[in-house]
């Protein structure tokens, strides 16, 4: 039997189906040249420690298996909250590394005209907005060296820039990864 990803778990877990929108393909880690120097394309899978993935499956086990009738929960109710399962745990040898790194922008402010210089990366749209949360392991958290225009949530984006395998709280979300980028652009 051919094992899920652990980005696939999540996005079955989000009740998504893996479809070509955006998500980048699985594989070792490269070495790509950029304008801000070498940096190391990463995936999704690639910050998740091994043995992670049967953790996060078994998360995803119990919550469903504990959940009463989703029938019963009233949108914008107090029954309605986005419950953020899985693990702080990362992988060390990403500290202080360059990376390129595939996403959504989740920013904590959205408007025609609003300036961003933060926001969560995360492998998934709709994540943190319509679905729940990844696990924090699968969210970045991002700052920004200049600030930007976000146009478009739905834009798959490239980050470039170093990662730190910092804790970030935030009220959509927890991140186990942070990122200083120098560079945004469309995916």
């Amino acid at each position: 039997m051919k094992r899920r990803s652990i980005f696939a778990t999540v996005l079955l877990a989000a009740g998504l189906a893996l479809t070509g929108c955006g998500q980048p393909a699985s594989g070792p880690a490269q070495t790509v040249e950029s304008a801000s120097g070498e940096a190391t394309v990463v995936t999704w899978e690639d910050l998740v420690p091994e043995g992670e993935e049967e953790r996060l499956e078994e998360l995803y086990a119990q919550q469903y298996a504990a959940a009463t009738s989703l029938a019963d929960i009233e949108e914008g109710g107090a029954t309605d909250i986005a419950i953020q399962l899985g693990s702080y745990e990362t992988v060390d040898t990403f500290e202080a590394v360059r990376v390129r790194l595939p996403g959504y922008a989740v920013p904590f402010e959205y408007g025609v005209d609003t300036v961003i210089n933060e926001f969560l990366l995360v492998p998934y749209f709709g994540a943190c907005l319509h679905e729940p949360p990844p696990p924090p392991n699968q969210t970045v958290y991002v700052t920004l060296a200049d600030p930007i225009q976000l146009r478009d949530l739905t834009q798959a984006v490239w980050v470039e820039g170093v990662l730190r395998t910092t804790i970030a709280s935030t009220d959509l979300a927890d991140a186990a990864y942070t990122i200083e980028v120098d560079t945004v652009e469309a995916y």
